[in-house]
């Protein structure tokens, strides 16, 4: 080889590498962020996880792989009731929230957990969407707590679950040792229900029915199997009326240290998650109903009050409602105001699905 094909070879070797290393530098691969994701449950067949497992995938795939999601399980990164402090810290990139943990801090979001009106998850979702856009207090509240909302979803009406009978109104309680969720128990306290209520932690439910601490407990229809429920419980009644609520938020200095395209794919997928959340939540709850109804093992009978029976039960959350509402309204001056509107939007979105159905169910 002359020395000027030498030289000519050498250049060129020495621009291609040049030019390889520049690409990498350049490739948005080697810019890739994964955000962590606080969950509480465990990530189970559910259609709650296949919903939030395709959110983390259209994340990546709108993002073309700038930004990806790993999820954290059974509350391995922070504690469900540490959720808000631990995003806002930057604990957690991204968490899971149940606001009823942090009451005095997200007290507009804690209206989103109704005690009275439709327990339908997709109602209650929509409905609390609509009132987080039409209220800039609720996206004031999330900035004061240093979060980004990205999305929130229902888990259901609370079920009461039983062993010896089932609790079809508050006359039946009649002295019995029960854990009630906290509108429950304050329907109880207030109403005067002749119960016994204990304060317990969930995973200690399994056990404490089991040995016959207590007779009975709330619980939600999609969490019945994950915890193994219908083991030590032969009866299910739902009234159907109020139900839980969990916001999914982001850090708000991670939100702002992200990339503009993905900062629009989150907000691009936030409605279909929304959506997706909202199916997933219903149809979780009818197919464990139709699971454990027809188990040869284990199986439940579940139960749903007739209006005169579930009337009494209402008497008792609508007083639990007001009391929450004058409670919460130390620390927002909104709140009775958003309460007022929510549970009339509630009412709104109820009809318009009698009259045209679930969006899903439209061709």
């Amino acid at each position: 080889m002359s020395t000027a094909s030498f030289k000519s070879f050498a250049f060129s070797r020495y621009f291609c590498i040049v030019t390889l290393g520049v690409a990498l530098l350049v490739s948005p691969w080697t810019n890739a962020r994964t955000l962590s994701l606080a969950i509480a449950n465990a990530p189970v067949d559910t259609g709650e996880h296949k919903a939030l497992m395709w959110w983390m995938g259209a994340i990546d795939q709108c993002t073309q792989g700038e930004t990806k999601i790993k999820g954290y399980y059974l509350q391995s990164l922070v504690k469900l009731k540490d959720a808000l402090s631990g995003v806002s810290a930057g604990i957690a990139d991204i968490a899971i929230i149940a606001p009823g943990y942090d009451q005095a801090k997200l007290p507009l979001w804690y209206l989103s957990k109704s005690d009275i009106g439709s327990g339908n998850q997709y109602v209650t979702a929509l409905a609390f969407g609509h009132i987080r856009e039409r209220f800039p207090a609720i996206r004031e509240e999330e900035k004061r707590n240093n979060i980004k909302y990205l999305s929130h979803y229902s888990v259901g009406p609370s079920v009461i679950l039983s062993v010896n009978k089932p609790y079809m109104e508050p006359s039946d309680l009649d002295g019995a040792k029960v854990y009630f969720s906290s509108s429950w128990s304050r329907a109880a306290n207030l109403q005067g229900w002749r119960v016994s209520t204990v304060n317990l932690s969930f995973p200690d439910l399994y056990s404490s029915m089991e040995r016959g601490t207590i007779d009975a407990f709330t619980s939600y229809l999609p969490l019945i199997e994950a915890y193994k429920h219908n083991e030590i419980a032969n009866y299910a009644v739902n009234p159907g009326i109020g139900q839980q609520m969990n916001l999914i938020a982001m850090n708000r200095g991670v939100w702002e240290s992200l990339p503009v395209k993905s900062r629009e794919c989150f907000d691009s997928l936030q409605p279909k998650l929304l959506l997706r959340l909202a199916r997933a939540e219903l149809d979780d709850s009818a197919n464990a109903q139709k699971r454990l109804s027809g188990a040869e093992k284990y199986s439940m009978q579940f139960l749903e009050p007739d209006d005169k029976q579930k009337a009494a039960w209402n008497e008792g959350f609508e007083k639990a409602n007001d009391e929450k509402v004058e409670r919460l309204s130390k620390y927002n001056q909104h709140v009775a105001e958003i309460n007022k509107a929510y549970l009339k939007e509630v009412g709104a979105v109820t009809e318009a699905v009698r009259q045209e159905g679930y969006p899903w169910e439209k061709k």
